[in-house]
C-alpha cells in the first residue's frame, strides 16, 4: 500500500469561562457535608416527634438527678399529676381501678382482718366483764357512785401508759428517732431497735411470707410492744398496762404523717437520725396514758337509780296489766256480737293475735278496737267467712234480700219470718219466693200485711155483689130502679180504676133469676133474657162489653128457699158476681 499523507488532526477545544453551575458544584464539594448536618439539625429542631425522642433519652437521668437534689421536682409535678389523675378518673374510672387492683385486694383483706380481730377482742372483754363476779362488782359500783358502767370498766381495765416510741428505718433497721416521757429511763435505744428489727424480720420471713404482713404485737413481761409497719419505716410503741384498741389508729396516723412529711428522707440509705429530729413532736403525740380516779361514794345517785328502776318496772307492769285488761274486754265484746266466733287468741312480740269466723253481715271487729283503746297495729286478726243463723243475722239478711217497702216490718222467731204492715200483694208474692231460700228461714208469714188497694178492691166487689135489680113478670125493670142502676154503674167504673191500680183483671158475671110460677124451661129462658137486658143497659152506659158475661139460672137459686107464694116476686131479679183473674195476686174471688 502506498504511503499517504497523514490525516489532519482537529484543533484542541478552547477553554470556556466558568459558569454558575460550576460555582454551585464547587460549593457542594466544599460545604456539602456541613450543609447536610445543618439540614438534619434543623429538621430535629422543627420536628416534634424527633424532639420528643431526644428528650425521652435524657429525661430519666434528669429526673433522677433532680430527685437527688431535693423535692423541687415533686412539688413541680404534683399539680400536673393530680390534674391528670382527676381527668383519668373522670373519663374512665376503670383504668385506675385496674391499675391498683393488685394492691387493693391485700389492703382490704388486711384491714378486714384487723377489724375482726379488734371486734373479737372487744367481745371477749365485754363477756369477761359482764359474766364475772368482778363485772357484777363494777356494776354495783356504777350504781353507788353515779358513774356509768362503761366508765368504771375503763378505769379498772384500760389503765395504760406508752413509755417509749421508736422510729426505725425498715430497710436497714437503723434507729431514726426515739422518744420517752419524763421519768422513764429508756434502755439502749439502738440495741432495742436492732432487736425489734431482727424479730420483725424473723416473724415475717418464717411465718407469714407475705409482703406487708409482719409482727404487730409483742408481749414482754408486763410490757407490750405494738408495731406498725410502713413502706419505709417501722413505728414501735412500748406500752405498760392494757391499752385500748383505739391506740392503734393513733400510732398508724403518726406513722402516716412521718411518711408524708419525710418521704424523701426515709428511703435514703444514708439517712441520719439528726435529719429526722423534726419527727419528735409527731412521735411525742403517741406518748399517751390513762389512769383511774378514786370513786367518791354517792348514795344519792344509788337511791335515785334504784327509784328510777322501780318506777320503770311499775310503769311496765301497769302497761302490761292495762293492755291485758283492754284485750279481755275486747274479746268479751266480740263474744256478744252475733256472727262473730273467736277460735284462738295469743300474744307475740307485743302484739295480740286472734283467729275466728265472721259472718259478712256481722259488725266489723276493727270498728270496736277504739272503744278499748286498741289499734290495728296492736291487733292482728284473721277471719274466715261463714253464714250465721242467729235471729239477728237471719233478720238482717232478710232485710237485705227482701228489701221490704216503707211501712212493712220483719220479725224472725222459731224459724218463721213474719211480715207486718202495708204493702202491695206483688211484693208479698215476690218476698215469699225469696224468703224460702234464706238460711235459717223455714216459713214466711205475710198474713198481717195489709194492701190498701186490695182492700179498696175487695170493698168495691162487695158493694157490687150486694146489688140486686128487680124485674116484673117480663124483662122490664120495675119502677124506681133507676137510682140503683146509676149507683151500680158508678161502682163498676170505680172497680175498673182500682183494678188497674192493683194490676188486676176482672169480669162481671150477670146472673138472671126467675120465680117458680112457670115451667123450668120458661123460667130459664126468661132469666137469660133478663141478664141480657141488664148487659145492654150497662154497655149503653160505657161499661166495656168484654168485661160483661151473662148467665140464666131460672129458679135454681132462689133468694130464700122459704119464700111464700106472695114473696116469690123477690126472685124476679138480676145479681152480679165479680170474677178476678186467677193469675193475679189474691187469686179468684170466692
Amino acid at each position: 500500500m502506498p504511503d499517504s499523507d497523514p490525516e489532519p488532526q482537529p484543533a484542541p477545544p478552547r477553554p470556556t469561562p466558568p459558569g454558575p453551575d460550576d460555582f454551585e458544584l464547587v460549593r457542594e464539594l466544599l460545604l456539602g457535608r456541613e450543609k447536610t448536618q445543618i439540614s438534619r439539625l434543623q429538621e430535629r429542631l422543627e420536628n416534634p416527634e424527633l424532639r420528643a425522642q431526644d428528650v425521652s433519652r435524657v429525661l430519666p437521668e434528669a429526673v433522677r438527678a433532680c430527685a437527688a437534689d431535693g423535692d423541687r421536682l415533686a412539688r413541680a409535678l404534683t399539680p400536673s399529676v393530680e390534674t391528670a389523675l382527676q381527668e383519668s378518673v373522670r373519663r374512665s374510672p376503670s383504668i385506675l381501678t385496674n391499675a391498683i387492683f393488685p394492691i387493693i385486694g391485700p389492703a382490704i383483706r388486711r384491714a378486714s382482718a384487723e377489724a375482726i380481730s379488734r371486734l373479737a377482742q372487744a367481745i371477749n372483754q365485754a363477756l369477761d366483764h359482764s359474766l364475772s363476779l368482778r363485772g357484777l362488782k363494777w356494776r354495783f359500783e356504777a350504781l353507788r357512785t353515779g358513774r356509768s358502767y362503761a366508765e368504771i370498766v375503763l378505769s379498772r381495765t384500760l389503765l395504760y401508759r406508752v413509755e417509749q416510741v421508736f422510729l426505725i428505718q425498715r430497710s436497714t433497721g437503723l434507729l431514726l428517732h426515739h422518744v420517752a416521757p419524763p421519768g422513764v429511763t429508756p434502755q439502749n435505744a439502738d440495741v432495742v431497735s436492732g432487736m425489734l428489727t431482727a424479730i420483725h424480720d424473723f416473724v415475717t420471713e418464717s411465718f407469714t411470707g407475705t409482703p406487708g404482713d409482719g409482727l404487730h404485737t409483742l408481749e414482754v413481761g408486763g410490757l407490750s410492744v405494738w408495731v406498725e409497719t410502713g413502706p419505709h419505716a417501722i413505728l414501735a410503741a412500748v406500752i405498760r398496762g392494757h391499752a385500748p384498741n383505739s391506740l392503734r389508729p393513733v400510732l398508724q396516723s403518726a406513722l402516716e404523717q412521718v411518711h408524708r412529711e419525710f418521704a424523701f428522707i426515709l428511703p435514703s440509705l444514708d439517712a441520719r437520725p439528726e435529719a429526722l429530729e423534726a419527727t419528735a413532736p409527731i412521735l411525742a403525740d403517741c406518748l399517751l396514758e390513762q389512769g383511774s380516779q378514786p370513786a367518791q361514794p354517792s348514795f344519792r345517785a344509788f337511791w335515785l337509780a334504784t327509784t328510777v328502776l322501780v318506777a320503770l318496772a311499775g310503769v311496765w307492769a301497769f302497761s302490761v296489766l292495762r293492755d291485758n285488761h283492754r284485750w279481755a274486754g275486747y274479746l268479751n265484746r266480740l263474744a256478744t256480737e252475733p256472727g262473730i266466733v273467736v277460735s284462738t287468741t295469743s300474744k307475740q312480740g307485743g302484739r295480740f293475735h286472734l283467729v275466728g269466723w265472721r259472718d259478712p253481715l256481722a259488725i266489723d271487729p276493727a270498728s270496736l278496737l277504739g272503744a278499748f283503746h286498741l289499734t290495728t297495729n296492736r291487733v292482728a286478726a284473721h277471719w274466715e267467712p261463714y253464714q250465721g243463723i242467729t235471729p239477728a243475722l237471719v233478720l238482717r239478711r232478710a232485710q237485705r234480700a227482701l228489701q221490704p217497702p216503707e211501712g212493712v216490718g220483719l220479725r224472725f222467731d222459731s224459724g218463721v219470718l213474719r211480715a207486718e204492715g202495708v204493702a202491695a200483694m206483688a211484693w208479698v208474692a215476690q218476698a215469699k219466693s225469696r224468703a224460702e231460700s234464706l238460711p235459717g228461714v223455714e216459713a214466711f208469714d205475710a198474713s198481717r200485711v195489709f194492701d190498701p188497694v186490695e182492700s179498696e178492691l175487695s170493698a168495691g166487689i162487695q158493694r157490687i155483689e150486694a146489688t140486686l135489680l128487680s124485674f116484673g113478670e117480663t124483662t122490664r125493670l120495675i119502677p124506681g130502679q133507676d137510682e140503683l142502676l146509676s149507683r151500680l154503674i158508678t161502682e163498676l167504673k170505680g172497680l175498673q180504676t182500682t183494678a188497674d191500680r192493683a194490676g188486676r183483671r176482672f169480669q162481671i158475671l150477670i146472673e138472671g133469676h126467675a120465680d117458680r110460677t112457670g115451667t123450668p124451661e120458661y123460667n130459664l129462658r126468661l132469666s137469660q133474657q133478663r141478664a141480657e137486658e141488664t148487659r145492654a143497659m150497662l154497655e149503653s152506659q160505657g161499661i166495656p162489653p168484654e168485661r160483661l158475661r151473662t148467665r140464666g139460672l131460672g129458679a135454681l137459686e132462689p133468694l130464700r128457699p122459704d119464700l111464700t107464694p106472695a114473696e116469690e116476686v123477690q126472685n124476679r131479679r138480676v145479681s152480679f158476681r165479680v170474677l178476678l183473674d186467677a193469675s193475679a195476686p189474691g187469686g179468684p174471688n170466692p
